[in-house]
Parts: structure tokens; C-alpha cells; sequence
């Protein structure tokens, strides 16, 4: 197994951050899916207060990215949203990260290799709103997707999600905020993954019906689930399929 921790100093953060990095060989065991030919490169986004760590160490994200020949690259952005706000965390993800990979790794220009970005929760939000906002991704897979500003607002079951700087942030998406916008990235394909217990289901809804107007390329899949781990680990290989362009709906990897 090999794990890349790479520490180093963001300028659009203006501080030192750790990105963890998996290549698609990470785990000698694993033997690809036949059908893949080419690797593919793939961002992935943790939830509220979470870190780097958090996807590697309550999934088996290590694993798919051997399995489905995928460099997977984690970054930590706090209780952001993965918006510029109190830090540039937006500028950090589609312009800084993309850059220093390429560098790292010896890759051709960013043009010439489409990103993919998949997240959870507040990750989920992320990935659906930058790659809505940037040209560098051409899939992109929100899980249990945070997208109902006003839910943050008030609180589920007791726990505020209060956001950074929160004066400075363009929500999108929300029916309920004077900012809502229903432009969306036509040259992103989107994914949808949510359980049908989550507390954010109505908004993954609403947000499918704003896809839907735009007559955008799209999946989803909607089953039984809540906002929790046990979710989640089934959710991110129906990711993992989604941006291979496999049947989302059967999560075996035989």
C-alpha cells in the first residue's frame, strides 16, 4: 500500500496544508476492473469539521482507487463549504491543487486531462458547486449533498452548522435565499447519491429538478440511508462506478 501525505505551503491559503494522495496502484492486491483502460484523476471531499483523513480513514477509498484505476487526492478545508470565504478554500481547490499535481506527478496541462470531484455532505456541496463554477472537472458526485442553506442555518438534531465568515458566501441553489441562482455547468455531468432517511433528501430533490430545467447530463440514485458512515461507504463506490461510467446501481466490484 502507498499513501502520499504532502504538506506544503498554500498561497491561496496563505498557511501550510496536507493533501493525501492515492495512486490508482496503491494496493498491490487489488486487480482492476478489465474495462478500464486509462487512469483517471479524482478529488474527493470530506464533511463538516473533518480533515484530509476522514474519507481514508471510514471508507475503503484506498482500495477503489486501486480498483478503479483512479489517482485520488484528498485535501482538508475545516467547516468551509469549500467556498472562499474566511480562506480561499474555492481558488485552493480548482486552481492551486490542479497546478502542484500536474507539477508533482510530471502530467500533461490541466486542459488536456478532464478532474473529476466527488464529496460527502459538506463535500457533497462542494463538488456539485465547484465544478458547477470552474471548466477542469467533467464529473462530478455529490453524496448526501449539504445543499439546504437554511437547514445548516437552524440546526439538525441540535448541532448548528455555523459557517465561516458566513457574510461573505454566495449560496447557490437554496429557493429559499435572496441569492439563489439556477445556472448550471452544462459541460459537467452530475451525479446525485442520497439516502432516503437524510435530512438533506428534499434539497438533493430540488436540486435534481434545477439539473432537470437545464437539461444537463445527469444520474442519480435515491435508496435507503441516512447521513452516516453506513451510507457513505456504499454511496462512494457508486461514485467510484459514476466516473468510470459503470451502472451505479449495482455496487459490486467483482
Amino acid at each position: 500500500m502507498s499513501e502520499i501525505i504532502w504538506n506544503f505551503y498554500s498561497k491561496s491559503l496563505g498557511r501550510e496544508t496536507t493533501l493525501r494522495i492515492y495512486p490508482p496502484d496503491s494496493v498491490e492486491e487489488s486487480t482492476p476492473l478489465d474495462c478500464l483502460d486509462d487512469y483517471e484523476i479524482v478529488i474527493a471531499l470530506h464533511g463538516l469539521g473533518g480533515s484530509s483523513r476522514q474519507i481514508s480513514s471510514y471508507t475503503n477509498i484506498e482500495y477503489l482507487a486501486s480498483k478503479f484505476k483512479c489517482r485520488v487526492i484528498l485535501p482538508e478545508a475545516n467547516r468551509s463549504f469549500f467556498l472562499n470565504a474566511k480562506e480561499n478554500f474555492k481558488d485552493y481547490i480548482i486552481n492551486e491543487i490542479p497546478k502542484k499535481i500536474n507539477s508533482y506527478f510530471n502530467l500533461k496541462s490541466i486542459s488536456d486531462k478532464k478532474w473529476n470531484i466527488i464529496g460527502i455532505s459538506m463535500g457533497g456541496f462542494g463538488a456539485l458547486n465547484l465544478a458547477n463554477q470552474s471548466n477542469i472537472f467533467s464529473k462530478s458526485c455529490g453524496i448526501s449533498s449539504a445543499l439546504d442553506y437554511t437547514l445548516l442555518r437552524n440546526g439538525i438534531d441540535g448541532e448548528n452548522f455555523i459557517l465561516e465568515n458566513e457574510q461573505s458566501i454566495i449560496w447557490p441553489w437554496d429557493e429559499n435565499h435572496e441569492i439563489f441562482t439556477r445556472k448550471i455547468n452544462k459541460d459537467v455531468e452530475f451525479c446525485l447519491l442520497c439516502g432516503n432517511q437524510d435530512p438533506f433528501l428534499s434539497s438533493n430533490k430540488y436540486f435534481l429538478d434545477i439539473l432537470k430545467e437545464n437539461k444537463v447530463t445527469y444520474k442519480y440514485f435515491f435508496e435507503d440511508g441516512d447521513h452516516s458512515w453506513i451510507y457513505w461507504n456504499k454511496a462512494v463506490i457508486r461514485a467510484f462506478k459514476f466516473i468510470r461510467g459503470l451502472d451505479i446501481e449495482n455496487i459490486s466490484i467483482d
